[in-house]
């Protein structure tokens, strides 16, 4: 049976906001769940808070879809908290999913020593948040080691856990082909998907009405998954409430 694709919000899409509004937002935009960060509106540590946005969110209706941290993996930033910290939040927040960061650096330009280093950490706080029942999800970005589908797989199959899977979006100057591909190669450890539509010349971000042909393609390709995933907006042009009113709608009719 194919999975169910949800949707869903990041909540750093609207940094300048109240967790309040985003939830009003997304409520409003009929989505299923929000993200919600831990750099402002549910800081690392802060377990007062994390409750509270539990109980805000939980009572609008909406699923706490992760906790998308900050912490990076092989002790490689000053500014990492502590991913103690980051467990309690998440803890508190009720996340069954914390996203972290797979250093900060590209793949191709980390030696060994540097992905051992990644993975060995990996292994650690995989085993740490398994005991909370909680999964660990890779964030898919440039300047880490899941910059690409087959370094990703890479990662995945070293560290060889089975509460650690990765996040994917498409990278804007690959061609629809190429991103294909490299769902194909993640798609066994796919938790979820960041959503957004940006021009691959200069990033320069667009209604996603613009791409919902290529967007069609990657929805049909995961949802061949058997569990179900969640589809969450990431960015939006000109940071516009309006405009994510408007893109959610598109979303909700390519998941459908």
């Amino acid at each position: 049976m194919n999975s169910k694709i949800l949707s869903g919000l990041t909540s750093i899409t609207f940094r300048e906001l109240s967790p309040g509004k985003i939830i009003d937002l997304t409520v409003q935009a009929g989505l299923d769940g929000i993200e919600w960060g831990g750099d402002i509106h549910v800081p690392h540590g802060d377990i007062k808070t994390a409750r509270e946005i539990n109980k805000m969110t939980v009572d609008a209706g909406l699923d706490i879809i992760a906790y998308g941290s900050y912490f990076r993996l092989g002790n490689i930033s000053s500014k990492s908290p502590d991913f103690q910290a980051v467990l309690d939040s998440a803890v508190a927040l009720q996340a069954s999913v914390i996203r972290v960061w797979a250093g900060d650096k590209g793949s191709a330009e980390s030696d060994t020593a540097y992905w051992e280093k990644v993975i060995d950490e990996t292994k650690n706080v995989a085993k740490i948040a398994a005991e909370a029942n909680i999964e660990i999800a890779f964030e898919s970005h440039l300047n880490s080691l899941t910059d690409t589908g087959e370094s990703s797989v890479k990662l995945l199959k070293a560290v060889n856990c089975e509460n650690v899977k990765t996040y994917w979006q498409p990278l804007p100057e690959l061609s629809d082909e190429d991103n294909l591909e490299d769902i194909d190669l993640i798609l066994p450890w796919l938790r979820n998907v960041h959503v957004f539509q940006w021009l691959p010349e200069d990033y320069t971000r667009c209604p996603l009405s613009d791409g919902k042909e290529k967007w069609a393609k990657y929805f049909n390709k995961i949802s061949n998954m058997k569990k179900d995933v969640y589809a969450i907006f990431e960015f939006v042009k000109d940071d516009s409430p309006e405009q994510f009113l408007t893109d959610a709608e598109t979303l909700k009719r390519l998941i459908r």
